[in-house]
């Protein structure tokens, strides 16, 4: 925080008619002034948008989220392009054109709903079986080539894509598949899956996209060492996976 941010006493050489400052006083004012601040800004991360936060206690229903950093491709991204999944399966192409691009999948053998449910608790979606696959859900779920998500399978929908994220690039995305996991099971005990799943994961999963729709990085992002895509910062400085943001690289 610089200085120009707190407020200061005015000094007696340089106001005509001001009071003498009393210099311990004001070092404890602006001690008392910047402790709530610096507070604030060490807890934004978390309660910005991230599972962490939610687990901790730090973002609640009914609470105005700020803007957060980070990438992730939304539920209809991951139901129209199959071909960027990465760690789980769609299924298997059925039918392809004569570039070998795959026109049509069908699910079987793909990954089904009950691989990525936690263990530690029961599946809180009442819409949709542990036995039925991801690739199906998001079918049925989602309209044409859009995001047009049916409400009643918005929450498995993003939970879904929450997971798919996390598994293609935790890099970029900043949750992992265990914490999102974790993070359900909190929220089912809570009573809040719904803004667990419809709020902060949807606003997870909608704050841009890191691959094609081959899985490949997109423009303007390149691979990083853990498989995932991450942004590519301009000279002088690195990608800090913790903050989600381009940072100066610090000299060794």
């Amino acid at each position: 925080m610089n200085k120009s941010d707190l407020p200061e006493s005015i000094d007696p050489q340089t106001k005509e008619g001001a009071k003498p400052v009393d210099h311990v006083r004001r070092r404890l004012n602006k001690a008392a002034l910047a402790t709530p601040v610096i507070a604030s800004l060490v807890a934004r991360p978390a309660l910005a948008c991230s599972v962490s936060g939610f687990m901790s206690g730090n973002t609640s229903p009914g609470r105005r989220d700020p803007r957060c950093d980070g990438y992730g491709c939304t539920p209809g991204f991951w139901k129209n392009n199959p071909e960027a999944w990465r760690i789980y399966s769609p299924g298997q192409c059925s039918q392809s054109n004569d570039r070998g691009k795959c026109q049509q999948w069908t699910s079987a053998g793909g990954t089904m709903l009950a691989a990525i449910l936690p263990t530690t608790c029961a599946n809180p979606f009442t819409k949709v079986g542990a036995g039925e696959y991801l690739l199906d859900i998001l079918l049925k779920a989602i309209g044409g080539n859009g995001n047009d998500i049916s409400t009643e399978y918005a929450d498995v929908c993003h939970y879904i894509a929450a997971i798919l994220n996390a598994a293609a690039s935790e890099a970029s995305y900043g949750s992992s598949v265990s914490e999102i996991q974790a993070g359900l099971c909190k929220a089912a005990d809570n009573g809040n899956v719904n803004y667990y799943t419809t709020t902060l994961l949807a606003g997870l999963n909608a704050r841009g996209c890191v691959f094609d729709a081959h899985g490949d990085c997109e423009k303007n992002f390149v691979a990083h060492s853990s498989g995932g895509c991450i942004p590519a910062c301009p000279s002088g400085q690195t990608y800090n996976p913790v903050t989600l943001q381009c940072e100066a690289t610090t000299a060794p």
